[in-house]
């Protein structure tokens, strides 16, 4: 597998919320897993997490759950394209991370705007169709 590094791969944050994604080794492939935190301060002025959240916050950490689920395919697309570039240049496996981590800003206050989907395709204009001719009937009588 990789080396083993024990810090976070990499951590989103929208205000006191973060979500922190830390990868993991299983017995046939590695995967990833999130944590999720409420930054306080405590009464001697340190920085704690928590991990409980008020009704205030669970927008937000929805939010962050979403964009973390978003990261950690990403990250889970990225090694599987480098083992697909190991398996067909004959390298071994790579030792070394090939992303650096980046901080997200999230603004969960403000509505997301939504993608508009794009207007479907016109038809053709209708062309007239000609019915055809009747033939002469005589009136009854």
């Amino acid at each position: 597998m990789t080396e083993k590094n024990n810090g976070p791969v990499d951590t989103l944050r929208d205000g006191a919320l973060k979500a922190t994604i830390w990868k993991r080794e299983g017995e046939k492939r590695d995967y990833f897993t999130t944590s999720f935190a409420k930054t306080y301060q405590d009464k001697e002025g340190n920085l704690k997490d928590g991990h409980s959240f008020g009704s205030n916050d669970l927008l937000g950490v929805a939010e962050l759950a979403r964009l973390a689920h978003q990261r950690s395919m990403e990250l889970k697309r990225e090694e599987f394209i480098n083992a697909r570039r190991d398996d067909l240049s004959g390298t071994p496996e790579r030792t070394q991370e090939v992303h650096t981590p980046v901080q997200t800003p999230v603004q969960s206050q403000a509505p997301s705007p939504v993608q508009q989907p794009a207007p479907a395709p016109q038809a053709p204009e209708p062309q007239p169709v000609q019915a055809p001719a009747m033939p002469d009937i005589p009136p009854r009588g």
